[in-house]
């Protein structure tokens, strides 16, 4: 028998500094450019719960997946997978979540498995948050100065001018995607050989 109940756990978030506790897997993806996009100030799970009566004269409640903050757009949002998108308690949540967002300032937003896991940036932004808490200061530095210096690289070349192995080289890339020091092309997959430009940060 397939076990078709949700799938829930908890997330570590790095931007909120405490535990995000997810009710799916679309949920859970989310979450990973959630914490990837420097827009993204703020974020919580299961912010509040909606009431709204609607044309039944029934009194429906509904609780947000998410409430987004990037700057001052402030969202609600709801993830939903594909095939469930156009069913009935679906649309159901979606116009009680756009009244209340109307009515408040907010937008209502929807995300769907298809949406989140088309091409490569969930798998590219899962790999880099592997890596977002690495600590070795020293070999990012040198990642970093050689990058600035030719204007773009790859690991392959960060290798080859470094003297140093792919397995020494990957996971402080990967930290410097992840933290926006360099970047890349995230709907190109994750190669040695892809694309990594450096990325002036200001200061003060």
């Amino acid at each position: 028998m397939v076990n078709t109940a949700p799938i829930r756990g908890n997330f570590p978030s790095l931007k909120l500094g405490r535990i995000v506790h997810y009710g799916s897997t679309i949920e859970r993806d989310l979450l990973y450019f959630l914490e990837f996009r420097e827009s993204v100030t703020w974020y919580k799970e299961q912010p509040m719960l909606l009431e709204r009566i609607l044309e039944d004269g029934q009194r429906h409640r509904y609780t947000p997946d998410y409430e987004i903050h990037e700057g001052t757009i402030r969202s609600l949002a709801e993830c939903k997978p594909i095939e469930r998108f156009n069913s009935k308690q679906a649309v159901q949540q979606r116009r009680i979540g756009q009244a209340w967002a109307e009515e408040n300032g907010y937008r209502f937003v929807t995300f769907t498995d298809a949406e989140l896991r088309a091409g490569h940036q969930l798998s590219n932004l899962k790999l880099l948050w592997r890596y977002a808490r690495l600590r070795n200061q020293q070999t990012r530095q040198q990642i970093l100065t050689q990058v600035r210096r030719d204007g773009n690289s790859s690991v392959s070349l960060l290798c080859q001018k470094l003297h140093l192995s792919t397995q020494e080289v990957i996971p402080p890339v990967c930290y410097l995607l992840f933290h926006h020091h360099l970047r890349m092309d995230l709907e190109e997959p994750f190669t040695t050989l892809v694309s990594l430009h450096y990325v002036e940060r200001l200061t003060g």
